[in-house]
């Protein structure tokens, strides 16, 4: 359970959630489709699963 909790303090979690509802606002709005939703959350926690498991392990970086 403390280990959940360390990953939602994250900086960087916080930040992918921050574009996920900004995403969400933009399809709401009608300003994207689904398509365009869909591309962008998948870029946004592909970089995040990315940097979390290659580049965090590399440089010993941080989690907050």
């Amino acid at each position: 359970m403390s280990n959940l909790k360390a990953q939602l303090r994250s900086k960087k979690l916080m930040f992918a959630m921050i574009l996920f509802l900004a995403s969400i606002v933009f399809v709401a709005t009608g300003q994207a489709d689904f398509g365009q939703w869909s591309e962008f959350v998948k870029w946004v926690f592909g970089i995040y699963a990315y940097f979390k498991k290659y580049i965090s392990q590399k440089y010993n970086f941080n989690e907050e």
